[in-house]
């Protein structure tokens, strides 16, 4: 898969100037915006997707709505636009793409799935924290616990905005960890619908 219309540097700067006008979810000085800024996040998003896939609900919801075979690089950068708002933009902006992304959810329901399920949004949102720390330990620089936990906390505040419930996320780095583990030993596995969507992604 080729993506021609895809510069991998930062959407983003820590000096970029803030106008006091502007209400912001995430300033320059949050660990969600320093993580996010860097171009190996987009890499990372790579492995969320494959772990996404992973779980057959997940799956079988992208296989029934999506047009992700047909056109995955349109469907990837669609969604890497409105994420890049949810983090970078301004409250607004943020709110806007979060409500896209909310209205295309309710489309996606199935016999034994629903995309708002607050359990699914929320393995989700659990692949994109995995992958982007992931990257960037591997790519930009280790991260210590209270780093690593700030930035699960900060995402948390896009988890609300995105259906999942604050109850619903571990308390905080250590128990997310543990919760990621307990997934992958347990209903994450890989399945033929996994195995198609990879084929069309890689």
């Amino acid at each position: 898969m080729t993506w021609p219309s895809l510069r991998f540097k930062r959407p983003a700067s820590p000096s970029i100037v803030l106008r006091p006008q502007d209400q912001w979810l995430f300033t320059p000085q949050s660990m969600i915006w320093r993580v996010n800024q860097e171009s190996v996040v987009v890499l990372g998003g790579m492995t969320a997707l494959l772990l996404q896939f992973a779980h057959p609900l997940v799956a079988a919801g992208v296989r029934d709505h999506s047009d992700f075979r047909s056109d995955p690089t349109g469907r990837l950068l669609r969604t890497y636009r409105l994420t890049l708002n949810l983090v970078f933009g301004t409250r607004e902006q943020a709110l806007e793409s979060a409500r896209e992304i909310n209205r295309r959810h309710r489309t996606v329901q199935g016999p034994d799935y629903s995309a708002t399920d607050p359990d699914l949004l929320l393995w989700v949102q659990a692949t994109l924290i995995y992958s982007a720390l992931g990257a960037y330990s591997e790519f930009v620089g280790p991260l210590g616990e209270n780093e690593r936990d700030g930035y699960y906390q900060d995402t948390k505040r896009l988890g609300a905005l995105l259906g999942v419930p604050p109850a619903s996320y571990p308390k905080d780095i250590r128990a997310f960890d543990e919760y990621f583990a307990e997934m992958i030993d347990g209903p994450v596995r890989v399945t033929g619908d996994a195995r198609s969507l990879a084929n069309a992604l890689l």
